[in-house]
């Protein structure tokens, strides 16, 4: 899934490596859902970089900031993208929250956090 490019000048010769190149023709969700990996796991705690690198005029800032418009999906960017997948995560993590508050404790055998005491003693 790597690309590598190797660049010579004069004798100098560098190799570089990067998780993926695309081209003029690429989509806009094509591109985030290369990086979809990169914000689940900064949602997970982790922290990620998405770094966009070209020639001047390549499509940079297109390919961050999409079209002006923020309701246009089919050319949203990377960050409307990713900021609709990361508010989207919390809110569904909001609800099980939620969800798990309103059912209570999980064991069957508890109520309101207190485990439920039975005696075998005769009375």
């Amino acid at each position: 899934n790597s690309s590598t490019l190797a660049a010579s000048i004069g004798v100098q010769s560098r190799s570089f490596t990067y998780d993926a190149v695309f081209g003029p023709q690429s989509r806009q969700i094509e591109i985030f859902d290369s990086v979809k990996g990169i914000i689940d796991a900064v949602c997970a705690g982790y922290n990620g970089t998405i770094v966009a690198y070209g020639q001047t005029g390549s499509g940079k800032t297109h390919t961050i900031f999409g079209n002006e418009g923020l309701q246009d999906n089919n050319n949203a960017g990377l960050v409307q993208r990713s900021l609709k997948s990361i508010f989207r995560k919390i809110a569904e993590q909001s609800l099980k929250t939620a969800e798990q508050s309103l059912l209570g404790p999980s064991s069957p055998g508890a109520v309101a956090g207190e485990p439920i005491r039975t005696s075998t003693k005769a009375s």
